[in-house]
């Protein structure tokens, strides 16, 4: 198998080093602010993997969209969803949290978003995942 190109988003630095065990090329969009208020790739928590090159711009991620150099789009939150919505493609929306929690526990909030996630993800050759039964 070959080796793909992925654009991921830095949300936790530990689960991101572990999938760079697959070997695969990933583009790591390390601009945004987590919940933590922490920002970027913590050296203190795991090393920089040779096959994960950090974004610090989201200009930076939009070039590589654009001009078709990523094979597949790793999303971990809805927030990742939105910002590749203008670009063609491959995505897979992996989360990490139960929706029920992104929806507030609100039942009819969770089915329109979990409607809207499927639908959205067709148009872009998507896939989702969870991380857990839980999450689903």
């Amino acid at each position: 198998m070959s080796s793909l190109r992925i654009l991921t988003f830095n949300w936790h630095d530990p689960y991101l080093f572990t999938l760079a065990k697959t070997r695969h090329r990933f583009e790591v969009a390390d601009w945004m602010v987590r919940g933590d208020g922490t920002r970027g790739w913590d050296l203190k928590k795991r090393p920089l993997p040779d096959n994960l090159n950090l974004l610090r711009a989201e200009g930076d991620a939009t070039d590589l969209l654009q001009d078709g150099s990523c094979d597949l789009v790793l999303c971990h939150t809805l927030q990742d969803l939105n910002f590749i919505t203008k670009f063609n493609v491959p995505a897979i929306f992996l989360t990490h949290n139960a929706l029920n929690n992104d929806a507030l526990d609100n039942h009819e909030q969770m089915t329109r978003m979990r409607d809207g996630v499927n639908n959205y993800l067709k148009t872009k050759r998507g896939t989702f995942a969870a991380i857990s039964q839980m999450k689903l």
